[in-house]
């Protein structure tokens, strides 16, 4: 029982250790903020880190509390939870490519603050996930369908949406369009190299049976 419980509790080290660190970030003085929160400019002058650090920067505390809530919703429809290292390995990539990508395909965004990208990238990796499985296809491609449309009602016009209107900012809609796109194409690089690293584990166990039995 004890055992259980402890390994469901480091099975959410990860989102909550993000989402301790964007509450610290939001709740000490200012200066910290400005420091990390995703700014063009700064970032073509040097300021690489904004690239990932910006992510856990919100505009306000309805803004913070709606992608804490984000974090746990795709943590918790994720299939698999790797160990805390590699969870929060993945998740700094994560941000990482989220970042690099409103930074070379979105040159009108001078500001971002939020998780919501990486939450959609969360999301989009865990339905990709769950298609790969059998057992869990439709549930997977359920998700995916639900993402692609809320990504695609935004695109198309619903500002002024009661979320919008609750966090005070409006939703950044290329940031969830590009963490669906990146959480996907992880998703789909991390089954092509499982995919590969079995098949070529087939070919030397079977290289290995033709030499002895030769």
């Amino acid at each position: 029982m004890l055992r259980t419980v402890l390994d469901r509790v480091i099975e959410w080290l990860a989102p909550a250790i993000v989402i301790a660190s964007a509450c610290l970030i939001y709740f000490v003085p200012a200066k910290l903020d400005s420091l990390l929160h995703y700014d063009r400019s700064l970032i073509f002058t040097g300021d690489y880190w904004r690239i990932v650090t910006g992510h856990f920067t919100h505009t306000n505390l309805n803004h913070l509390l709606m992608n804490c809530a984000g974090v746990i919703l795709a943590w918790g429809l994720l299939p698999i939870r790797p160990r805390l290292d590699l969870a929060l390995f993945g998740l700094t990539i994560l941000a990482g490519l989220c970042g690099l990508a409103l930074l070379v395909f979105e040159p009108h965004i001078g500001v971002y603050q939020g998780l919501s990208g990486l939450t959609h990238a969360l999301i989009a990796l865990g339905a990709v996930l769950n298609i790969s499985d059998r057992d869990s296809r439709w549930w997977g491609l359920f998700l995916m369908a639900l993402l692609s449309l809320k990504v695609y009602s935004e695109w198309f016009g619903t500002s002024g949406s009661l979320i919008e209107q609750w966090t005070g900012a409006p939703a950044a809609t290329e940031a969830h369009i590009w963490g669906l796109v990146i959480g996907t194409l992880v998703a789909t690089t991390v089954l092509l190299g499982m995919g590969l690293g079995d098949l070529m584990t087939r070919a030397l166990s079977f290289m290995r049976g033709q030499k002895s039995s030769g």
